[in-house]
């Protein structure tokens, strides 16, 4: 006899366990760990960057200036937006670094090093000492660890790449 139980997770297909409790089906969609770490990578580069920069930037906050001089409409409140600009970006560079912790050592290492702080490759192999194949190889499985704990983060985001099945279609 099999009992089918769902879970509310987005992305997880159902789950047939038999009565010896061993799944029948995968529980995650399959991923591309090259493109999904060419994702993360990118992230590093391109949006973390900003992200950082709009978390440390100070809101400039003033009081409201009351004249009698006629002026245009203001729509929104600039203040209020950068505001909550500033603390979305400072939420997200938490979670960053929070999904970075949940990585093991190396991956740690390599994620720090390399997409944080610009080392140079090299040197980070030495630090991990790997040799120059099994780096790269050290270095997706660090991004794809990344991109599992990011994903499930308050403010985080989905970086996975997935495999498209049989019919063209994404599993999602």
């Amino acid at each position: 006899m099999t009992q089918s139980k769902t879970t509310p997770l987005e992305h997880i297909q159902q789950i047939n366990y038999s009565i010896e409790g061993v799944a029948e089906l995968s529980l995650f969609q399959n991923i591309d760990e090259k493109k999904t770490a060419d994702n993360v990578r990118e992230f590093f580069k391109s949006d973390f960057p900003r992200i950082r920069r709009m978390a440390l930037a100070s809101a400039d906050l003033q009081s409201p200036v009351n004249s009698d001089m006629p002026k245009g409409d203001v729509v929104g409140n600039t203040a209020e937006s950068s505001i909550i600009k500033r603390v979305w970006a400072q939420k997200l560079t938490d979670d960053v670094f929070r999904a970075i912790k949940a990585c093991d050592h190396d991956s740690q290492v390599i994620i720090r090093s390399e997409a944080l702080h610009g080392r140079r490759r090299i040197d980070i192999q030495e630090e991990v000492k790997y040799e120059h194949s099994q780096y790269f190889l050290k270095q997706r499985e660090a991004y794809n660890q990344f991109a599992d704990a990011f994903e499930i983060q308050d403010k985080g985001m989905d970086l996975h790449y997935y495999i498209k099945n049989k019919n063209g279609l994404s599993a999602d």
